[in-house]
Parts: C-alpha cells; sequence; structure tokens
C-alpha cells in the first residue's frame, strides 16, 4: 500500500511532536523515541530556553528544567507515556461523566 505525505511547513516544535506520535504508532508505546540527536541550548530569554537542533529553533519554558542550564549546553530530550497516570486520570473523567439515575 502506497502512502502519500503532503508536504506541510509547520513550526519546528510541532513538527517534532508530530514526529514523535507518528514514531510512537508505529513503533509501540513502551519504546523510547530519540527524533534529534543534538540539541543545543542557544540562548536564554527571560524565563525561555532557546534550543537549537536539525530544524531550526524551539523555546521552551525556563521552569521545566530540573538543572540550571546555559548557552552551549548539549540536551537530551525524550518523551515518555506515563501509563499509570493516564490510566488513573481515565478513571476519574469516567466517574465525573457517570450520572445519578432517578
Amino acid at each position: 500500500m502506497a502512502m502519500i505525505f503532503k508536504k506541510v511547513k509547520l513550526k519546528p516544535l510541532y513538527s517534532t511532536l508530530i514526529l514523535i506520535i507518528l514514531c510512537t504508532l508505529c513503533f509501540g508505546l513502551n519504546q523510547r523515541v530519540v527524533v534529534s540527536k543534538v540539541y543545543i541550548v542557544d540562548r536564554i530569554e527571560e524565563n525561555l530556553v532557546v534550543i537549537e537542533w536539525d530544524c531550526g529553533h524551539f523555546k521552551i519554558p525556563k521552569d521545566l528544567f530540573h538543572l540550571p542550564v546555559k548557552e552551549g549546553d548539549v540536551l537530551k530530550i525524550s518523551i515518555d507515556i506515563d501509563h499509570d497516570a493516564t490510566k488513573s486520570r481515565r478513571n476519574r473523567i469516567k466517574d465525573l461523566l457517570q450520572f445519578d439515575e432517578y
């Protein structure tokens, strides 16, 4: 089965997220996905860290970093799914959506 992909220009962060989602769907939810090998802290703008990668730049709030970062730092970025928290959240939402019958 041939797949046709339309070329769409997205902001780098959205492109990264879409690529991660596609990789997750293809390789399964239990595997860690690495999209780019090198992420470099380009600069810090007030409370935002500007990160350079293969496809350009994106910004992340400085509060999300557990350790202090500075210009030139090379970062490792991965996204993991918290299955327990996901299940708990879904159960909580399911409970909220149930109505009492009279």
